[in-house]
């Protein structure tokens, strides 16, 4: 699927699967019509774990590379 179109949601969670590498990560998901994943990208971010859930979503977004978008965020902590 083309990057041109946003992806259907992005979740943020604290990563705590590396110990020596804990820290905030994103996946951003691009769906089908059907609501099949097609897509996925994913990366990191930095910040405290205490972040609130807006400034998650707006530095997950901003990690995806959809900064001003309005992109559903599910923060999981």
């Amino acid at each position: 699927m083309s990057r041109d179109k946003k992806p259907s949601l992005i979740t943020a969670y604290w990563d705590v699967s590396d110990p020596s590498n804990k820290g905030w990560s994103w996946r951003a998901f691009w769906t089908s019509r059907t609501g099949e994943h097609e897509h996925e990208e994913s990366g990191g971010f930095e910040g405290r774990e205490s972040l609130s859930e807006s400034t998650v979503a707006s530095r997950a977004r901003k990690a995806a590379g959809y900064p001003r978008s309005r992109i559903p965020v599910e923060v999981n902590r």
